[in-house]
C-alpha cells in the first residue's frame, strides 16, 4: 500500500516479534498479552466482565519520544469477538487530569451478533463523537489483515489490504501523541498483531 498523504520517511519504531527474545505488548488495561501464532496475541480477560469494556495494551513503552505526524503500519488477524481496533491519545495538557483523556480518534473493526451480517469498520473522532467515515466489511477469523494508518495536519487516512480506504478530517489528530494503542472489545475477544511499523514521512 501506497501512503496518501505523503511519502514514507525515516522509521520510527518497529516490530516484528520473531527476533531472539520477542516481548509481548505491554497491557495497559483488562488484556493477556503473549508472543503466539507468528505475533503478539492480544486479548481480553473474561474473568472480569463488570468492567464493561475490554482490553487495550501500548505499541511502545512511555520511554519513547510523542508522535506528531506518522504513519503506522501492522498485520492483523482478528480471530474472536465483536471489535478489535487502534487509537491514539494525546498527550495530556497542563491541569488535565491524570486518567481519562480521550484519544482523538480511534480506528474500529467490528462484528454483528448476527454472523450472517457483513461487519464494518470505521474511523471515529470522539471530540464531537462523530463518525468521520465508515465501511462494510467481512473479517474472518483466521485471515490476515493489513492496514495502513496515517496522520498529517489533522487529516486522517486508513487503508486496508482489501482495498477499501477512508479518510478525512479529524479533531487535534496532530497533536502530540503518547503511545498508539491496539484494543480488543469485551466478550473475550482475541487478535494477532504483528509486522508493526511506525514511520514519519518524508
Amino acid at each position: 500500500m501506497k501512503p496518501l498523504l505523503g511519502e514514507r520517511g525515516d522509521v520510527i519504531f518497529s516490530e516484528s516479534f520473531d527476533g531472539p527474545k520477542p516481548v509481548p505488548l505491554r497491557v495497559i488495561r483488562n488484556t493477556m498479552s503473549e508472543i503466539a501464532d507468528g505475533g503478539v496475541r492480544l486479548g481480553t480477560k473474561i474473568e472480569r466482565p463488570e468492567w464493561g469494556h475490554g482490553g487495550i495494551a501500548f505499541v511502545y513503552g512511555k520511554d519513547r519520544a510523542a508522535l506528531e505526524d506518522f504513519i503506522l503500519e501492522a498485520d492483523f488477524r482478528w480471530d474472536v469477538g465483536q471489535s478489535f481496533g487502534f487509537q491514539f491519545p494525546r498527550v495530556r495538557e497542563a491541569g488535565e487530569p491524570v486518567h481519562g483523556v480521550a484519544p482523538e480518534f480511534f480506528i474500529r473493526f467490528r462484528r454483528p451478533k448476527d454472523v450472517t451480517q457483513p461487519g464494518s469498520w470505521d474511523i471515529r473522532d470522539n471530540a464531537p463523537k462523530a463518525t468521520v467515515g465508515e465501511h462494510k466489511a467481512t473479517f474472518p477469523p483466521g485471515q490476515w489483515h493489513r492496514v495502513m494508518i496515517e496522520v498529517r495536519n489533522d487529516e486522517v487516512a486508513v487503508q486496508l489490504s482489501n482495498g477499501q480506504s477512508l479518510r478525512g478530517k479529524c479533531n487535534k489528530a496532530s497533536a502530540p501523541k503518547i503511545s498508539p494503542q491496539i484494543g480488543t472489545g469485551p466478550d473475550g475477544s482475541e487478535a494477532v498483531v504483528d509486522n508493526i511499523r511506525i514511520s514519519a514521512f518524508h
